[in-house]
C-alpha cells in the first residue's frame, strides 16, 4: 500500500508541475507579453486588446530602421496559427517550448545599411525574448525552441 500511495503522490505532484508549466491561458500569456514589451523601452506601440482574440497581440515600433517594424504574436497552450495571415511578411516563428506562440514581423526593406539591419534584428530579438518570457519563463536565446 505504501508503494501505491507513493505512486499516487508522485502522479499528483507531476500533474501539478505540468499544469504550472503549461497551464497559462492565451490571454495570460498575451498580457504578460504586453507588460514585457512596455518594459523594453523600445518605443513599441501596442494595438488595443481585442476581446474576440484574447491571445493575439499586435503592434509596431515606428522608430525601427527601415520605416518601422510591425509585429503580431499569437499566444496560448493552443495558439492561433498566424503564419499565413500576413502574406507580405516572411519572418514567422513558431515557439513550442512551454506554452506556444506564433509570431510574424514585417520584413526589412531592401537596401538597408548593415548597421540598420543589425539594429532592426536586435529589436526583433528583444520582442522574441519578451514573448519567450511570457510563454516559457526564459529567453529565446537560451532555449532550444
Amino acid at each position: 500500500m505504501g508503494l501505491r500511495a507513493s505512486a499516487v503522490v508522485c502522479l499528483f505532484v507531476a500533474t501539478l508541475a505540468l499544469a504550472g508549466c503549461r497551464g497559462d491561458r492565451s490571454d495570460d500569456n498575451a498580457g504578460q507579453f504586453r507588460d514585457n514589451v512596455a518594459a523594453l523601452g523600445a518605443g513599441a506601440r501596442l494595438d488595443p486588446e481585442d476581446a474576440d482574440s484574447p491571445g493575439i497581440v499586435g503592434g509596431s515600433i515606428p522608430t525601427a530602421p527601415g520605416g518601422g517594424l510591425e509585429f503580431t504574436f499569437s499566444f496560448g497552450p493552443d495558439p492561433v496559427d498566424i503564419s499565413d495571415d500576413f502574406p507580405n511578411r516572411d519572418e514567422t516563428v513558431h515557439f513550442d517550448d512551454g506554452d506556444e506562440f506564433y509570431s510574424s514581423m514585417s520584413n526589412a526593406p531592401a537596401g538597408l545599411r548593415l548597421a540598420d539591419q543589425n539594429k532592426r534584428f536586435d529589436l526583433e530579438l528583444m520582442l522574441q525574448d519578451a514573448a519567450c518570457e511570457a510563454a516559457a519563463g526564459k529567453k529565446c536565446e537560451s532555449s532550444d525552441g
